[in-house]
């Protein structure tokens, strides 16, 4: 029996590097549970109860360092399977963003998705926006292609001069290593948008589909 189609798609951000330091963290820990236990043996310790801050109880001297090291595997898992957060969501009608304002746009209204970074001092970090279609747009993009620009280009509030104003309030972070992901998530619903890779001034590469399909 053929599967039906999903009819929205998904796009998460990556896993953030410190994920997996908690979690080889918690695994190194948990790896050294069975040599403390064997070092421990059935000896019993007088420990606070954590749960009622109360008197203290009698327990076992490996049951701690057990504990602890499910907290922080518990913990690095939680953070790997449930805080990488949905970034981009689209649809048959549009498109839409997590970010402050949840911006969203119907496929009519879009000109096309771009990825961009925000340059503040020496920091840079990766986003990807909607940019609608507009007489206003259409008037900077015509100007925007008579001028050639450089890095140096770029507003006080860190973004860049070739893209069009307020491009910040139609964004949200996400690493550029998903835009694969999102250029198929916009092919499903909207073929003819187009996604665009616009980080370095004078260029707007088309972000090519993945090989094989990752979206949700």
């Amino acid at each position: 029996m053929a599967r039906t189609p999903p009819e929205h798609a998904v796009v998460r951000e990556t896993v953030a590097p410190v994920n997996w330091v908690w979690a080889a963290i918690g695994l190194a820990t948990l790896a050294a549970v069975p040599f403390v236990v064997a070092a421990a043996g059935n000896e019993e310790i007088t420990v606070r109860n954590l749960r009622s801050w109360g008197p203290e109880t009698e327990t076992y001297a490996w049951a701690p360092p057990l504990y602890i090291a499910a907290a922080i595997l518990g913990y690095a898992a939680l953070r790997i399977i449930f805080m990488r957060e949905a970034v981009v969501r689209t649809d048959a009608r549009g498109i839409r963003l997590r970010a402050k304002g949840s911006p969203r746009a119907d496929w009519a209204d879009v000109d096309r998705v771009v990825f961009w970074d925000r340059r503040i001092g020496r920091r840079r970090r990766t986003h990807v926006g909607i940019v609608r279609r507009s007489e206003r747009g259409e008037n900077f993009a015509r100007a925007a292609a008579t001028r050639t620009w450089t890095a140096a280009d770029i507003r006080p509030n860190g973004v860049p001069d070739w893209l069009p104003g307020g491009i910040q309030k139609h964004s949200a972070a996400l690493d550029f290593r998903r835009a694969p992901q999102v250029a198929e998530a916009v092919a499903r619903f909207a073929p003819h948008v187009r996604v665009t890779d616009e980080r370095e001034p004078g260029r707007a590469a088309t972000v090519p589909k993945p090989a094989r399909s990752r979206t949700i």
